[in-house]
């Protein structure tokens, strides 16, 4: 069991060995699939409603927006 999101889980993909999971409580978070462990999080400004992982990065979708952020840096490319 991965704990650590304080409301509902909305979001769950699975790449590059990791899992990505998103919540209502306007966070990503990257686990490693072997450990569970948490590896990082990353804070949105508003709940997720989903989140797709491509090609190193992230892109999520809350309410109207969809953002992008590069899962290495800890920066939003922010569309």
């Amino acid at each position: 069991v991965l704990t650590g999101h304080t409301r509902g889980v909305t979001s769950l993909k699975v790449a590059d060995g990791k899992i990505f999971s998103g919540s209502n409580d306007k966070t990503i978070k990257i686990w490693d699939i072997d450990s569970g462990k948490e590896l990082r999080e990353i804070e949105n400004l508003i709940p997720l409603n989903n989140l797709i992982v491509l090609d190193g990065k992230i892109f999520i979708q809350s309410d109207y927006n969809i953002h992008v952020f590069d899962f290495n840096p800890r920066r939003s490319l922010a569309f």
